[in-house]
């Protein structure tokens, strides 16, 4: 098993998060699955029993101490129940969110910012994220008809979302 994970992972080193290289589940948990004594487990679980040493009981679950969902690597990884893992979670995330605002001056800045960046953002992405001309779209239309590209690939290709290269292809937007 260690050389299913060593194979399927990106390790910087032992310290650092083994980051899975293939496919994810829409919460970011590695997707593979091997059976083990009759039962099939990811690649997270598969590290915490090479990290424990022993199978979860019953009620307990993987548990990522790096809160990294896709990460391997089986000294972060533990059993625990979904309780104590929540738990030790938000006492991590209120721990750091106390760290960040406990100085005024700090909390303003960084609201300041997070602010600015927030509306140059909205603003780039009304800007990039649309197909400004016919011209675009005859094109988004041409690459298609050949088949050799799929909406998500043109999706990515042109900067915006797959339901807008849908609704170009269907002559919903930018009609012909």
């Amino acid at each position: 098993m260690t050389r299913y994970l060593a194979d399927r992972t990106i390790r910087q080193s032992a310290v650092l998060c083994w980051n899975w290289t293939g496919t994810l589940t829409k919460y970011g948990y590695p997707g593979g699955r091997r059976t083990l004594k009759g039962k099939r487990y990811r690649a997270h679980q598969i590290a915490a029993i090479l990290s424990t040493g022993r199978l979860p009981n019953k009620g307990e679950t993987a548990s990522h101490i790096c809160h990294n969902p896709s990460c391997c690597n089986p000294t972060h990884l533990t059993f625990e129940s979904h309780s104590d893992n929540m738990k030790r979670s938000s006492e991590a995330i209120s721990k750091a969110l106390r760290k960040r605002y406990e100085n005024p001056a700090e909390r303003a800045k960084t609201s300041e910012a997070i602010r600015n960046s927030s509306q140059k953002e909205a603003a780039r992405s009304r800007d990039s994220n649309k197909i400004n001309s016919m011209e675009q779209a005859r094109e988004i239309r041409r690459l298609y008809a050949t088949g050799k590209y799929t909406y998500q690939e043109l999706a990515m290709l042109y900067g915006c979302s797959q339901t807008q290269i849908s609704n170009i292809i269907n002559n919903k937007q930018w009609r012909d």
